[in-house]
């Protein structure tokens, strides 16, 4: 069995990452539109060259359009995992293969930083940026199977820490899901590493290895 087959995720939209990128397609499409603002000092497109804002996820690497004002970056700020189920988190077995499924909860934080030359822009960008959040609760709970998603709260507009010259206002909020598994197989692999566990000159190692 290669290494890919051991775990693998049963679906990508329990995935954070996911997540992430689904609130820039949200926010995108209602910049795009000009729904909410009415100004096209904030209109969106798809062409880095012409549009009037940035909306990206905080991995892009791309260095000129990340110096682009205004702008919205979204990251995930990291994630924890819990049982939801007494005795551990077996949820059944895939027909198919005859995989053990597991199920679990995770929960994880959500920043969106709306970045401007201007305070003013930066503080109304967090403003619609927030209504929207606001807005996209209940369809997006629906849509993921999300359990909570927490209302989003608005930190103070302040110069950024590595950029004099840039305004960023924080908005955060807290998300409450389920994730589910395959577990090919993963649990005799683990019993059997550690059954061939070795202490030597102090470092432990798998006599198989």
């Amino acid at each position: 069995m290669e290494a890919k087959d051991v775990l693998r995720i049963k679906a990508i939209k329990d995935s954070p990452l996911y997540i992430v990128s689904l609130y820039r397609v949200i926010l995108t499409s209602i910049y795009g539109n000009n729904d909410i603002t009415g100004d096209n000092r904030y209109r969106w497109t798809d062409d880095p060259n012409s549009t009037k804002i940035i909306i990206e996820p905080a991995w892009n690497e791309d260095k000129e359009q990340r110096n682009k004002r205004p702008a919205i970056y979204i990251s995930c700020d990291g994630y924890g995992f819990e049982e939801i189920a007494i005795g551990g988190n077996r949820y059944g077995m895939e027909p198919v293969t005859g995989a053990e499924i597991r199920h679990t909860r995770i929960t994880f934080g959500v920043s969106f930083n709306c970045f401007s030359s201007v305070q003013y822009d930066s503080s109304m960008l967090a403003y619609y940026t927030s209504l929207v959040l606001l807005t996209a609760e209940q369809p997006i709970r629906h849509a993921c199977k999300i359990n909570d998603i927490s209302a989003p709260r608005v930190g103070t507009t302040t110069l950024h820490p590595n950029d004099k010259d840039t305004w960023v206002t924080p908005i955060m909020i807290g998300i409450s899901s389920e994730v589910t598994w395959f577990n090919a197989d993963i649990v005799r692999q683990i019993e059997d590493v550690m059954f061939n566990l070795k202490i030597d000159n102090n470092t432990v190692r798998s006599i198989k290895i």
